[in-house]
């Protein structure tokens, strides 16, 4: 027996992601006081290298947190060198500040002010996508389960039920 699937616009889900939403825009202790680029739907990894940082939260509705600060111990015992790490996620386009800080930048040692803080620009920019003009185009995308509707990749899903 064939069956036959009809679906109606009303029975889509259609979320806005970009292409490339899987990937990750990683920031570092050399971007301190710079702008960095992401794209909605990308995750930002800031990791800095010392275990005393604390990250603190966004700021700014372009990007979320996602979560607690991890830290990483690279070789064990007293005043052991390692990272600590705090993943956002490019939400929307616009701006946001991270920003962290720490008292300690070694075993004893107190921070000097240029030392004790660490901020950086996320600035997060539309993905400008081709608009799909021919036939071939069109069916190679919808094959991916994608709609591109105005240079925004539409994902096509299942219908929400709440």
């Amino acid at each position: 027996m064939k069956t036959t699937m009809l679906l109606t616009a009303a029975a889509l889900t259609f979320v806005a992601v970009p292409a490339h939403a899987a990937s990750t825009v990683t920031v570092g202790d050399a971007d301190k006081g710079k702008t960095v680029t992401a794209h909605p739907g990308e995750v930002i990894a800031v990791t800095l290298g010392s275990t005393a940082w604390t990250i603190d939260a966004a700021k700014g509705a372009a990007v979320t947190t996602q979560g607690e600060q991890t830290t990483a111990v690279t070789r064990p015992g007293p005043g052991a060198p390692g990272t600590t790490t705090r993943h956002y996620l490019a939400v929307a386009t616009g701006t946001a500040t991270i920003s962290a800080s720490r008292q300690s930048c070694g075993e004893a040692l107190k921070c000097t002010p240029a030392q004790a803080a660490f901020s950086v620009t996320i600035n997060v920019m539309p993905v400008n996508l081709p608009r799909t003009g021919s036939a071939t185009q069109t069916a190679a995308l919808a094959g991916l389960g994608l709609l591109v509707v105005g240079g925004t990749a539409l994902v096509l899903g299942k219908p929400r039920h709440t």
